[in-house]
């Protein structure tokens, strides 16, 4: 595979609103899981953050 992904704001919101929505059919739901998913989401977002920061220092040299 050549090049890259890149991924637009729009795109990352419709993903965020998929996290928000499933979240809310928990809460509908009562099944207790939106905390749990939203604090997964939130992890996620940062491990990669760091991730992407550490590649791009890595690349640079």
């Amino acid at each position: 595979m050549n090049g890259y992904l890149a991924l637009s704001y729009l795109d990352v919101a419709l993903a965020a609103l998929f996290v928000l929505l499933t979240a809310a059919l928990s809460w509908a739901a009562r099944l207790g899981l939106e905390r749990r998913l939203l604090l997964v989401s939130l992890r996620m977002v940062l491990q990669l953050a760091l991730v992407g920061l550490v590649l791009k220092a890595l690349f640079s040299l």
